[in-house]
Formats: C-alpha cells, sequence, structure tokens
C-alpha cells in the first residue's frame, strides 16, 4: 500500500498515526471521508495526506509539474522490512525508466 506526494505541497514533519475515527480528509477523488477507527494514516503538519484504506489526499497529490516526490509505504505486521524495502526499489526502477535523471534522497524503512 504506498501513497505518492508533491513535496511542494507538502508541511513537513510528517507523522504516522492511528485514527480515533472520527478524524476526516479530502481524498485524492476531492470526496470528504471519515476515517475507520484504528486506520493508519499520514499527515504532515496541517492535514491527513493518506490513509492506508482510502489514500493519498487531493492537496499534495502528484501534478504534471511535481518534481519532487514522496513515497510513502505502509507495511503491516508480517510484511517483512526486506518487502518494504524491495517495493521502494522497485518504485526506484519505475521511475529512471521515464525520468532517469531522477535522484533518490532518502530511502528507509522506519519501525
Amino acid at each position: 500500500l504506498t501513497a505518492s506526494h508533491d513535496v511542494k505541497y507538502v508541511d513537513f514533519p510528517v507523522k504516522l498515526d492511528v485514527s480515533k475515527g472520527n478524524e476526516e480528509f479530502l481524498t485524492i477523488s476531492n470526496k470528504t471521508q471519515q476515517l475507520y477507527a484504528n486506520d493508519l494514516f499520514c499527515a504532515d503538519q496541517k492535514e491527513i495526506i493518506s490513509d492506508i484504506v482510502y489514500g493519498p489526499d487531493l492537496n499534495t497529490r502528484i501534478r504534471q509539474d511535481t518534481v519532487e516526490v514522496m513515497h510513502f509505504v505502509y507495511g503491516l505486521p508480517g510484511i517483512e522490512e526486506k518487502e518494504v524495502m524491495n517495493h521502494l526499489m522497485d518504485i526506484k526502477e519505475y521511475t529512471e525508466i521515464f525520468s532517469p535523471e531522477a535522484e533518490i534522497e532518502l530511502m528507509k524503512v522506519y519501525k
């Protein structure tokens, strides 16, 4: 489960959290969505930017003019760190196909 964001629109730092069930965010399809209780979500300093069930938000979506991207991978219990890193490597390889000049600033698995 991966969400990608335009860094220009992310108010760092970001945090991973568990929802109470009363949080809402604007999905990439421009729909206000209430989270289920106990959902994993990622938020910047202003708002929720992705949810494990509903995906990324509208505000930080990748646009045609995006030049810096953050890929956020949700790893759940039972998914090994190596599998998450392999997925990130796949994203890197796919990115290099259409953007050979792309540079990776950080690729890390946080626990």
